[in-house]
Order: C-alpha cells, then sequence, then structure tokens
C-alpha cells in the first residue's frame, strides 16, 4: 500500500471538498467530499457515486451523536496509472463545534490483484 495524497481539514454540512488526483496514465480524477447529519438513522455510513471515468462523490451520512466515525475497511473508487487500485479510507471525527467535524482522508494505491 502506497500513499497516494493525505487530506486533514474541519468540514461542515455546508461545505463539499473536492479533492484532485493527478495520473498522467488513465487522467485525473476529481472527488467531492460532502457531509450529511441524519438523526433518522442509528448507525453512520458512506455512500459514492461514480459520475464517471474521471469524477466521483463521496457523501458522508453522518448521525449526529457519533464522536467518530473511522471506515472499517477501504472504498475502491477505480484504477490509478494503469496497474493500481485507488482506494480511500477517512476518519471523521468531532470539533468543539457540533456542526463542524475533523476529517482526515487518504487516497492510497495497491497493485491490482493484491
Amino acid at each position: 500500500m502506497q500513499t497516494l495524497t493525505y487530506f486533514n481539514e474541519q468540514l461542515s454540512n455546508d461545505k463539499t471538498v473536492r479533492l484532485d488526483i493527478k495520473d498522467p496514465v488513465e487522467g485525473d480524477m476529481h472527488f467531492t467530499i460532502k457531509l450529511e447529519d441524519d438523526t433518522n438513522i442509528n448507525e453512520s455510513f458512506t455512500r459514492y457515486n461514480i459520475l464517471d471515468a474521471y469524477n466521483a462523490q463521496v457523501i458522508i451520512v453522518n448521525v449526529p451523536k457519533d464522536k467518530e466515525i473511522i471506515t472499517p475497511s477501504a472504498l475502491q473508487l477505480g484504477t490509478y496509472g494503469g496497474k493500481y487500485k485507488l482506494s480511500l479510507k477517512y476518519r471523521l471525527s468531532a470539533c468543539d463545534d457540533n456542526d463542524v467535524r475533523r476529517i482526515k482522508v487518504v487516497f492510497y494505491i495497491t497493485e491490482k490483484g493484491k
């Protein structure tokens, strides 16, 4: 596993973060990460939408009482450089302000077939 890029920022419900991954072989990829609070669910979850070959949206649906959310396993989002799988993991932590979370995102690559 090789880290491709790392992101650490505060995120609130009214903010979308855009991350760009440079890939000179397959073409650059663009990701948006959005946080949504939902008081009607019991457990936080993540969904992602692949918009096209170069754009994807990651939506973290958060139960406001959860103090920390960590991806239980990597989310594979595509390929990189023609020979790697591109995945991400994240950690979402509560801040002092209830509407704001600290998000740490790691995009990394692993060889295909592993």
